[in-house]
């Protein structure tokens, strides 16, 4: 996945409010996806209706709080990726 296609994404979900799950994977490996990171930022967040998100494979920068107002949240995968995660849940 390219820098572009992570700026697509928050472009996305802001037509896909019903989204219920995604997945994001990559095919290149784990050499390869160093330099690339996720960043769940508030706009990205906006998905009200998911339950299930998952990335395999990129690095995550960034996960901004609002990931609290995800209720529905059942399964957030992480896997595969080589940063640390912190994870800013208040209530877990």
């Amino acid at each position: 996945m390219s820098d572009l296609q992570l700026d697509i994404l928050p472009r996305i979900f802001e037509k896909w409010t019903m989204l219920e799950a995604f997945v994001v994977r990559s095919w290149y490996d784990n050499d390869a996806v160093d330099t690339i990171h996720i960043n769940f930022t508030e706009k990205l967040l906006n998905l009200p209706h998911l339950r299930s998100f998952n990335v395999e494979g990129y690095n995550v920068g960034y996960i901004d709080k609002s990931i609290e107002k995800l209720k529905k949240l059942d399964i957030l995968r992480l896997e595969k990726t080589q940063t640390p995660i912190v994870v800013p849940w208040e209530n877990i």
